[in-house]
């Protein structure tokens, strides 16, 4: 029963970690949810870090270890807690165990870049990265990073090219927006025309700020704030996240939330009459709360409405 609720805590994270990663690591960040209570989300069950869960599944990896799933499952989780080196080694087995899987070379291809700390894909990065187009040029993940290579190369028609199909491809608001900024750069290097923006309507403004009591936590700090929106009822999935990287001189500050930031194309912030409006600044920029977290109080709030909801920064996760 331990062993389970192991992977259904890492299940619950990775639902919670990949699906804007899809899209673009690089353009959006990989993205993080912030559900306070998700290690407890059954309360007859006992609360399992992180850290305990992938140990857990590295030991049956030790037993099945063409287990081409778990170790999908292993580089997954570990590429989410910036463990690079650990993420490789688990996509190269995946890699072995399942050659020519486009999905397989994109993630260790990202994944190598991003051990290497060089902020390229050329190299053998690249290299995986042309295999996995070529195996599946509808995989929007190897679109972008393929593009990326010729970008660093300044080839900006063969990255036009790309980009403009991934474009056509993609069915969510902000990934569309973003990448529309991304094409109109490349076509302003080209002597193009630019494209048409697409525009959003705005449906919730904040200010948020930190209390008094907890400004000295991020005095002389930098760390990551996460703004979300989640239903009322259902799925503790975030509907929209906003990600900064923050210091103390950037409180209060006003932000504003639109489809522009929802995390699934089919879960649109704009469906929803009502839903939960929470902050968190975290110090290591896991994809689930960790101990030592600043958190707001969450606020129900209604779409659309003309008020200025007040977001206070005010508590320690414990």
């Amino acid at each position: 029963k331990e062993e389970n609720n192991s992977f259904k805590l890492i299940a619950v994270i990775l639902l919670l970690a990949l699906p804007l990663s899809l899209y673009f690591y690089t353009l959006r960040g990989t993205p993080q949810a912030m559900s306070t209570n998700i290690a407890q989300q059954n309360s007859q069950q006992p609360q399992m870090s992180l850290e305990e869960a992938v140990a857990q599944l590295e030991e049956k990896l030790k037993e099945n270890p063409d287990d081409v799933d778990g170790q999908m499952l292993l580089a997954r989780t570990q590429f989410s807690m910036k463990n690079y080196d650990k993420a490789v080694t688990a996509y190269r087995k995946a890699n072995e165990l399942a050659p020519n899987e486009s999905v397989i070379l994109t993630e260790l291809a990202e994944a190598i870049a991003l051990k290497n700390n060089k902020g390229t894909f050329l190299g053998e990065p690249e290299k995986y990265l042309a295999k996995a187009y070529e195996l599946n040029p509808q995989n929007q993940k190897a679109i972008w990073l393929y593009g990326m290579t010729f970008y660093e190369k300044q080839d900006y028609a063969k990255t036009l090219d790309l980009w403009t199909g991934l474009y056509e491809m993609i069915n969510d608001e902000g990934a569309k927006k973003q990448l529309a900024e991304q094409l109109n750069d490349i076509r302003s290097k080209l002597d193009m025309p630019l494209i048409k923006e697409p525009v959003y309507e705005t449906l919730i403004t904040a200010t948020v700020d930190i209390s008094e009591s907890l400004k000295s936590h991020l005095q002389g700090k930098q760390a990551l704030l996460y703004i979300y929106t989640k239903e009322t009822q259902g799925m503790p999935m975030p509907v929209t996240v906003i990600k900064k990287t923050v210091q103390l001189a950037d409180f209060p500050m006003n932000i504003s939330m639109s489809d522009a930031q929802n995390l699934q194309p089919n879960r649109k912030l704009s469906e929803f009459k009502e839903v939960i409006l929470g902050a968190r600044i975290s110090f290591s920029g896991y994809a689930m709360a960790q101990k030592g977290d600043l958190i707001s109080k969450e606020k129900n709030i209604s779409l659309g409405a003309s008020d200025l909801v007040q977001i206070l920064i005010s508590d320690i996760n414990q």
